[in-house]
């Protein structure tokens, strides 16, 4: 176990105030690189994934059928292009302040969402923590995407595993440690963290953090 304090950020309606998924269905549909109906599908399995009742797997198909591109770099490089276009106003002032504050403190802040890697990078860099992200990972080999998930996906009980190897890596305390989110679904990896804090709460966590007095805080 580390000794340093970390400080972990959801992306999705935490840093930004709005969902990046929508943001990137729209702006497929718009520029005319994807299909109405392949958005719809890639939303539908996204959806049966968050019941638990879609294999990593057939997740990953889904988003890979939305995009039709294999190329790595050329993935990245249309994330990035979207994050300029299309999310960068979207970054909630009350992250950057937040951010800014841990920063200043020394501790080690860094990102964890569902979302995939090509997506996260660019409000990272952005943030002034390039590389300091963990997330759901499409596997690449030799510069290619497989169509697979790195296991296991970045969400519920699976962000506690990665924000475990986010802690190694940077030698950092969980138990001294802040986790800024939205969701219930982050409940596990809230109850690993010294100090968790809901953001723009749904009503579930909302309830959850009053009842607990976990702090509340409104980015947005």
């Amino acid at each position: 176990m580390g000794t340093k304090v970390g400080a972990l950020f959801d992306m999705d309606q935490t840093v930004l105030d709005c969902n990046s998924g929508n943001l990137f269905a729209k702006y497929m549909i718009r520029t005319r690189q994807a299909k109405l109906s392949g958005i719809l599908k890639a939303v539908h399995l996204a959806i049966l994934h968050r019941r638990g009742r879609l294999t990593p797997e057939k997740l990953s198909t889904g988003i890979l059928n939305v995009v039709h591109i294999r190329d790595e770099v050329q993935l990245a490089e249309l994330y990035a292009k979207w994050f300029r276009e299309n999310v960068v106003h979207h970054i909630a002032k009350g992250a950057i302040q937040a951010v800014t504050h841990h920063l200043q403190q020394g501790d080690i802040v860094g990102l964890i969402t569902t979302s995939v890697q090509y997506a996260v990078a660019p409000l990272a860099e952005h943030l002034g923590i390039p590389g300091h992200f963990v997330c759901t990972q499409l596997e690449a080999v030799d510069g290619r995407l497989t169509g697979r998930i790195l296991e296991p996906v970045c969400y519920g009980e699976g962000k506690v595993f990665w924000a475990t190897r986010f802690a190694e890596r940077y030698q950092v305390d969980l138990t001294k440690s802040y986790f800024y989110t939205d969701h219930n679904t982050d409940l596990p990896l809230l109850e690993r963290v010294g100090h968790p804090i809901a953001v723009n709460p749904e009503p579930v966590l909302k309830a959850i953090a009053m009842e607990r007095g976990w702090p509340i805080q409104m980015f947005y």
